[in-house]
């Protein structure tokens, strides 16, 4: 059997047709000119122009956080280890893991009015930027970072 055409009837007017009549979108479908449009709204309450701002600076914070991983990654995994290979598949989900509650734990401040946006938004990457870089001259310098939290602890009782 050979077929080369065929027809196939497709409905216009399907019920999926009439979930985007309403033009109702939630902040995490807006685009970034539709945030800036819909925080300057007059009259808008301030939780919403809160959820509203968090996620307009999420929108630019997180691509900068693919940046900020790549050069983690590149100093983490530049150091040949003798150990096993999981170490490295364990300390990208530890960091992933510590990254995505600093958001979420950001958010959740900004929701409440305690934090700004910015500083919900940034803080996480800011972080991470300073460990990165830490680690990349670290790793520069091809010396060892050695930080065992009971030297941490010894000094600090030391000088009290």
């Amino acid at each position: 059997m050979d077929i080369i055409y065929y027809d196939i009837n497709l409905a216009m007017e399907s019920p999926m047709a009439d979930t985007n009549r309403d033009n109702i979108k939630e902040s995490t479908e807006m685009t970034t000119k539709e945030l800036i449009t819909k925080i300057k709204t007059p009259g808008l309450k301030e939780e919403i122009k809160r959820e509203l701002a968090i996620e307009l600076n999420k929108k630019f914070a997180l691509p900068f956080s693919c940046l900020i991983f790549g050069i983690l990654g590149l100093t983490l995994g530049i150091k040949v280890h003798k150990a096993a290979r999981a170490r490295g598949i364990t300390i990208g989900i530890i960091i992933m893991i510590i990254y995505y509650l600093l958001q979420l734990a950001g958010a959740a401040l900004t929701e409440t009015g305690i934090i700004s946006p910015w500083i919900a938004a940034w803080f996480p990457n800011l972080s991470f930027s300073i460990t990165a870089i830490i680690l990349l001259i670290i790793t520069a310098e091809e010396t060892k970072l050695d930080f065992r939290a009971s030297d941490i602890i010894n000094k600090f009782w030391r000088n009290r």
